[in-house]
């Protein structure tokens, strides 16, 4: 005998065919060209209505190795700019410090990897944290080829006080963007 629930006037059927991604079709193909928002929607309907078996404990798996790549690899930038930040670092230590960062160390230099690689699932707030601290290494790192070029400059010109001058410019925009930033 049928419950007098609400959902429950419905018969196995018709329940089977709302469960079906194959009766659903129809509505996807008819909505061909829709806005993205109702891809996302359409695509996590295929998802929930898959027949296929789903393997949630693997999924749940692969998306907190994500999260913990992303903490490692802020945990790693962080250390990076604890390094880069000491005021007193000798030339050729900032010198290799920064060919290291350029992926131009050992005998075959690799190239330069995309710090977001197998993390695009991460939640906003840490992808912003992550994105902010490797803008500041990138920052740093035109800074000191700046400052590099600056000085070569000034020695080429044999005008050793020039590049004491210019050196500071790069703190200077980094203060204010750091005032821009927190909105003060």
């Amino acid at each position: 005998t049928p419950s007098t629930s609400s959902g429950s006037h419905l018969s196995t059927p018709v329940k089977g065919a709302l469960r079906s991604a194959q009766s659903v079709r129809w509505l996807r193909d008819r909505m061909g060209s829709m806005s993205t928002e109702m891809q996302v929607i359409m695509r996590i309907m295929d998802f929930v209505l898959s027949d296929n078996k789903i393997d949630i404990a693997k999924l749940r798996y692969a998306l907190q190795r994500q999260v913990l790549r992303a903490q490692k690899r802020l945990e790693g930038a962080e250390f990076f700019m604890s390094l880069i930040s000491e005021a007193n670092m000798l030339k050729s230590v900032q010198y290799f410090i920064l060919k290291g960062w350029m992926g131009l160390v050992g005998e075959y230099p690799s190239p330069l990897l995309n710090y977001m690689d197998n993390i695009n699932l991460i939640p906003a707030n840490e992808r912003l944290l992550l994105d902010l601290s490797f803008q500041k290494i990138d920052h740093w790192t035109l800074c000191t080829l700046r400052d590099s070029l600056i000085s070569l400059e000034g020695m080429i010109e044999n005008a050793p006080g020039s590049s004491s001058s210019k050196s500071n410019s790069c703190k200077l925009h980094e203060e204010d963007r750091e005032e821009k930033i927190s909105g003060t």
